[in-house]
C-alpha cells in the first residue's frame, strides 16, 4: 500500500523540491522517549516529508510572489503548510494528517522529532567517526551525512519487507 501513496505523494510534491519518505509509526516510537511518541497505531504509515534546495525556487519564490508579506508571520513554514494541506485533497479516501517540525505541544515540547522520523525512514543517517571505516575527510570533523542512497537504506529496506 506504500508505494502507491508513495509514487502520488512524489507527484504532487517532487515537483516543488519536496522528498517523501515512508516510515512506520512504530519505528518512530521504538527510538523516541514515550514523551514524544505518536498516539496512531504501530502499523501506521507516515512519511517524512523533507525539503531540497531546489524547493526555494519551485515553491517558496511563488509562493513569497502572491502572498502579502505582512499577514505572514513566517513565510517558510506558511509556505510549506500551503502545499501540504493541497495533499490532502488529492487523498479523499485516506485519512491525512499533518504535524509541522514547528508545532507544539502545550508544553513546548515539539509534536514530531522530524530528524528521528528521517533517519527511521532512512532518508537521513547520523554517522560517528567509529561507524566510518577509512576516513575520507582528513582532519576535518563532519559527522553527519543526508541524502546519499548508497548509506541511507534502512528505511527504505524495511518499506519493501
Amino acid at each position: 500500500m506504500s508505494v502507491p501513496i508513495q509514487r502520488r505523494l512524489d507527484e504532487l510534491l517532487s515537483p516543488l523540491g519536496f522528498q517523501c519518505d515512508p516510515f512506520k509509526i512504530s519505528w518512530y516510537n521504538a527510538v523516541v522517549q514515550p514523551c514524544f511518541h505518536l498516539q496512531y497505531p504501530d502499523d501506521t504509515l507516515a512519511f517524512v516529508v523533507l525539503s531540497t534546495p531546489q524547493m526555494f525556487e519551485k515553491a517558496f519564490k511563488p509562493f513569497i510572489g502572491v502572498m502579502q508579506l505582512s499577514t505572514v508571520r513566517d513565510p517558510i513554514d506558511e509556505c510549506v503548510a500551503h502545499y501540504f494541506s493541497l495533499v490532502g485533497k488529492n487523498f479523499p479516501d485516506h485519512r491525512i494528517e499533518t504535524i509541522h517540525d514547528f508545532e507544539l505541544l502545550p508544553n513546548r515540547r515539539p509534536k514530531v522529532l522530524v530528524q528521528t522520523a528521517a533517519h527511521e525512514a532512512g532518508a537521513a543517517y547520523y554517522y560517528q567517526m567509529k561507524d566510518v571505516q577509512k576516513n575520507p575527510w582528513g582532519e576535518k570533523v563532519n559527522h553527519t551525512v543526508h541524502e546519499n542512497d548508497n548509506w541511507c537504506k534502512k528505511g527504505k529496506e524495511r518499506m519493501q519487507n
